[in-house]
Formats: C-alpha cells, structure tokens, sequence
C-alpha cells in the first residue's frame, strides 16, 4: 500500500552528489542526468568525467555536501565515506 505521508517532488532541478565517480558511479551520474539533475561528483583522481557538472578531488569533498539534495555513494573509500556521512553539514 502506497504510504501517502512520504514527500514525493520533482528530480529535474535537483542536484545529485556521486561520491565516486567511476564506472558505476559514472552511469548514475548518467541517469540523473536523463531526469534533469544537476551532477556533482568525487573522486581520488580529480580527473574530469563526462556526466560530471563539476567535480571534486578527496580534498575538497566537505564542500561538496552542502550543494547536495541527494548523494549516491559508490566509492570504496571507507574512511572518506565515513566521515563524510557523520559530518552534520545537512541542509535544512
């Protein structure tokens, strides 16, 4: 049965953070893509990626969160991750 109290929107418009950007990651980004998101991505070599709007390296991946509605984590950067996830830079 279809719960009606989940808040259901639009993607077009909406920004997807890939932590990862590799194979799978990449074709996520692809597909967020094809429903009108934003794409902003992470990964180790910094190197630019086709589906990718702007991308970050390790480095800078804390200022990447905030630009985020929704993150897809597809990296295998346990430690990175982590912290990432326990940082409380949500929006509101």
């Amino acid at each position: 049965m279809w719960d009606r109290k989940i808040e259901v929107g639009e993607l077009n418009g909406k920004t997807m953070l890939v932590m990862g950007v590799g194979a799978i990651g990449g074709e996520v980004a692809c597909l967020g893509k094809a429903f009108g998101m934003k794409t902003i991505g992470m990964n180790r070599s910094g190197k630019p990626v086709q589906s990718i709007d702007h991308l970050y390296d390790l480095d800078h991946l804390m200022e990447a969160k905030p630009r985020a509605d929704y993150i897809v984590s597809s990296c295998q950067v346990r430690m990175k991750r982590k912290a990432f996830c326990k940082k409380n830079t949500s929006k509101p």
